[in-house]
């Protein structure tokens, strides 16, 4: 049986991105070592650290609806493990429409700190704007910052919130990734943190 190459699924994870994941870890284990807090913890970080754990994890992102991970630098330094999704499909007013792919980007800082920022969701159909979502939008000042990595991310984390706690708390990087696509595609109308997303989403995407 013939087999069609345009249909397999391949995705793309660059030596920088396991280059950051890496150096994640490496943080990880030094902070952990020198305080002696958690020898648990710190144990279980250094077997993710392990070359067998790392090709597990980078094994487990390619199964993820992503093409490309990559790692990025940001005006201000600040550095990113990205992902760039498939297309994404939603919902709108009873009709589904294909949004194209989003840029996702967890700060490594936010990996090492425990924190929930800075993250960013990027449309791909428009990477300026400041509606990126509807339950994620991007604030500035007065002048729009060279990079929509310098703009201040918004959220309404909702169910997804604890989830996300939880895989910061393992350092399980596939599941961060995992659980900010699941963000992405489902929408809780009803709880709007950007309602000017849905006709940027509408005027965007090919109505299916």
């Amino acid at each position: 049986m013939a087999i069609k190459l345009d249909n397999i699924k391949v995705t793309h994870i660059t030596d920088s991105f396991k280059s950051g994941v890496e150096n994640i870890y490496g943080n990880l284990i030094s902070a952990l070592a020198a305080s002696r807090s958690d020898k648990s913890l710190e144990s279980s970080i250094r077997r993710l650290a392990s070359p067998r754990w790392l090709d597990r994890t980078y094994t487990s992102l390619k199964r993820l609806p992503y093409s490309r991970f990559t790692c990025v630098k940001a005006p201000d330094n600040e550095v990113y493990l990205a992902g760039k999704t498939d297309d994404i499909v939603v919902e709108i007013h009873g009709n589904n429409y294909n949004i194209g792919p989003y840029h996702v980007f967890i700060s490594t800082n936010s990996i090492i700190d425990k924190q929930v920022t800075p993250i960013h969701l990027i449309p791909g159909y428009d990477p300026q704007t400041k509606n990126r979502h509807l339950h994620h939008l991007a604030t500035y000042g007065d002048y729009a910052p060279s990079s929509p990595l310098l703009y201040e991310p918004r959220w309404c984390w909702a169910s997804i919130g604890p989830s996300y706690y939880g895989a910061l708390h393992d350092v399980d990087i596939v599941d961060m990734f995992r659980l900010l696509y699941l963000f992405l595609i489902r929408l809780n109308f009803s709880s709007p943190l950007c309602t000017q997303w849905i006709n940027e989403a509408m005027h965007h995407g090919e109505l299916l």
